[in-house]
């Protein structure tokens, strides 16, 4: 179900942690302030939004339960569009994607553009899902003995008519395109993040000790506050004390 907090008089629906895309600014929310939001970009880097920008574009917030992860590549019409099609929707299945699909999104003189995508469980997947993506498309296509290459491909050297420029992929490498780990690259805002989660854990406890007239459950919610408080103060001191990313970009 949508959901939309307030946030300083401000209307937004995304939270710590949470993916988003404004203008040309992509990244994970790391801060949400009175005058500014702080996303985490690919490049681990901190980018300081004021949320007065905000206001003014439109902001793509990707779900975290459900992704969609694509890839585009272009092939020449010696290539027939049913055998790439089944080999993509193949290649993106066999990386986890659910409810793949393969478009065809143009038409150029010269090739055929296509786009292969599919959905994540797990939006902090995202940069690894998108990488296995790539990879897989290129070992699939490969192994179907169908070239990657531009239709106008031209080498000073001399090669047969019938010579194909694939690499060959090893059976174990291919098996790594499955593989998907968290990424190191969004520190910042994972830790944001746990301790957003943090807080409205204690925030639902808050309601239950008021709820309760058991003084023995009382003190054992007690407990469990001073614990969440500890770890929220500890994760806070390590966004606090973490080294300053030097090369950081602040929107005007």
């Amino acid at each position: 179900m949508p959901w939309r907090v307030q946030c300083y008089g401000l209307f937004v629906n995304f939270k710590p942690g949470d993916f988003i895309e404004v203008d040309q600014h992509f990244g994970r929310v790391s801060e949400m302030g009175l005058l500014h939001t702080e996303i985490q970009t690919q490049q681990r880097n901190l980018t300081t939004l004021p949320n007065l920008f905000l206001v003014t574009h439109a902001v793509t917030v990707i779900p975290e339960d459900k992704a969609l992860i694509d890839a585009t590549l272009s092939l020449g019409y010696d290539v027939s569009y049913h055998d790439v099609e089944a080999i993509l929707k193949l290649a993106a299945e066999k990386i986890g994607l659910t409810d793949s699909f393969v478009q065809l999104t143009e038409l150029g003189d010269f090739s055929i553009t296509y786009r292969v995508a599919g959905f994540i469980d797990n939006t902090k997947l995202l940069l690894s899902a998108r990488s296995n993506l790539c990879k897989q498309v290129v070992d699939s296509l490969h192994n179907a003995g169908i070239e990657i290459v531009s239709p106008t491909f031209m080498n000073q050297r001399q090669f047969r008519a019938d010579e194909i420029f694939i690499s060959k992929t090893r059976a174990y490498q291919e098996r790594q395109n499955h593989r998907t780990e968290h990424s190191k690259v969004f520190d910042k805002a994972d830790t944001a993040e746990t301790i957003e989660k943090l807080k409205n854990k204690m925030a639902k406890l808050d309601k239950t000790i008021k709820a309760t007239d058991d003084k023995q459950q009382r003190k054992t919610l007690q407990a469990q506050k001073v614990q969440l408080q500890t770890q929220i103060t500890r994760l806070t001191q390590k966004l606090d004390t973490t080294e300053e990313i030097k090369s950081s970009d602040t929107v005007i």
